[in-house]
This record gives structure tokens, C-alpha cells and sequence, in this order.
């Protein structure tokens, strides 16, 4: 089990401009530097870390985990939860052979990675959506079924297009689940708008979507990234 240590605070989604230093002493990759916006790393075994092993080379290894050399710092998102991280190399080491690729194959195997998180469940989630709005009423409602029925389509279309284009459906997807956290809250009306009760930052489930979701636009590269590489690599628009 690992995570995906690719992104810096400083640089957002440009890997390209990434400071973690990957220094190769030996047989060994001595890495130093931060990473941020990590899922996971507290189960994880090893982390998979983009970094720099030359000036103008990026390369990917896996750095063991949990690691004396490696601070984890919890970040709190806007539904209440910690389950983000920053990554703090101070002098982590990994053996030369957890080289993923060649050298300077970082880029792309941080791009084939992040292109194979796994999906959401979109049909479970929307068919209880639909029993949500029965629960509610909501279901008779023409704009509640109008949404509805928008989002089952994308539901349809969505599994389909990750095999043939994962790069659009990456951007369609996250939208897609943006819309959907909202469309809940209209569903559930006025109980969207109290929290319920409960200790610390208790939420909803639909709640809990509808916040979760304003992050899918810029979880695993931005969506305004995204959609630049799609006008360039599939369109063959200039830059």
C-alpha cells in the first residue's frame, strides 16, 4: 500500500517545477524537501515521491513508511477531516532498485498514476441520492428530477469514457461530483443547512459531499491544467 507524494505547496499542480531533492548517494536515493496535499499516508507502507535526482531530471521512488526521517502533518480540509497530509524528507533514504522507471521517467509515471486513481462509486452514490429525494418527497419535484436525471446520465457515460479518454473523464468526473454535492443539498433543502448533532465537525452525508466535492476540481492536478493539456495533446491546439 502507498500513496502519491507529487505535489508542493509552492507549485500546485506544476510537477514540473517540484524542489524535492532525490539525491543518489551510492545505492542509495537520499531524499530531502515537503509534500503536500498527500491522501492516505498514515496507512500507507511507502510513499511513491516525484523528486529531482538532477537539476533537470525528475525521477519517482518509493520511500519507506513510517520512517524517522519522514514527518507527517495532518491537514484539516473543509468537511472537518484529516485524512490529507504534508511530507516533510529530512534525509530519507530508499535503496537505488525502488527507482520506478528509469531515471528521469518521473513525470510520466506520476501522470500514468494519478490517470489510475480508482473512480468514485457513482452508481451507488447516485442511486441513493434518488432515495434520499424519495425520503424527502423531493422525488414528484420537476427540478429535483430534472437534476436527477442530468446526473444519471453522466453516471452512464462517465465508466465509459475513463476507458476510451481518462484524461477527459478525469475533468468531466470531477465536475460531475461538484454538481452532484450541490443537487443533494437542494434535495434535502433546509436540513442541509444545520449541522447535525454531534461531537467535533459532524456533518451529513450529503453535507459531507457537497463540501468533500469543491476539492475534486483541484485534487490530482487542476481542472484548469487539465483541460489545457486536453486542448493541446487531443486537440492539437497552440499553446
Amino acid at each position: 500500500m502507498y500513496c502519491l507524494a507529487f505535489a508542493e505547496r509552492e507549485h500546485g499542480s506544476d510537477l514540473t517545477a517540484i524542489e524535492t531533492c532525490g539525491e543518489i548517494i551510492g545505492d542509495q536515493v537520499v531524499v530531502t524537501g515537503m509534500k503536500s496535499w498527500v491522501t492516505g499516508a498514515d496507512g500507507a507502507d511507502a510513499a511513491l515521491v516525484l523528486c529531482r535526482t538532477a537539476p533537470d531530471e525528475l525521477s519517482c521512488v518509493l520511500v519507506p513508511l513510517p520512517d524517522e526521517a519522514v514527518e507527517l502533518r495532518p491537514i484539516r480540509v473543509l468537511s472537518g477531516e484529516s485524512d490529507l497530509f504534508e511530507l516533510h524528507f529530512d534525509g530519507a533514504r530508499a535503496p537505488l532498485t525502488n527507482l520506478c522507471g528509469e531515471r528521469g521517467d518521473g513525470l510520466q509515471v506520476a501522470l500514468r498514476e494519478l490517470s489510475q486513481v480508482q473512480s468514485l462509486d457513482l452508481e451507488r452514490e447516485f442511486w441513493d441520492l434518488v432515495a434520499t429525494a424519495r425520503d424527502y418527497r423531493r422525488n414528484r419535484d420537476p427540478h429535483v428530477r430534472q437534476q436527477l436525471a442530468w446526473a444519471y446520465t453522466q453516471v452512464r457515460i462517465l465508466p465509459q469514457l475513463t476507458v476510451r479518454n481518462p484524461e477527459l473523464a478525469k475533468v468531466l468526473r470531477s465536475e460531475y461530483h461538484r454538481r452532484l454535492g450541490e443537487i443533494a443539498l437542494d434535495v434535502v433543502d433546509a436540513d442541509g443547512l444545520l449541522r447535525p448533532d454531534g461531537e467535533a465537525y459532524h456533518l451529513s452525508r450529503w453535507q459531507h459531499v457537497f463540501l468533500a466535492s469543491r476539492a475534486d476540481t483541484i485534487a490530482t492536478r487542476t481542472t484548469e491544467l487539465q483541460r489545457g493539456e486536453i486542448a493541446e495533446h487531443l486537440l492539437g491546439l497552440p499553446r
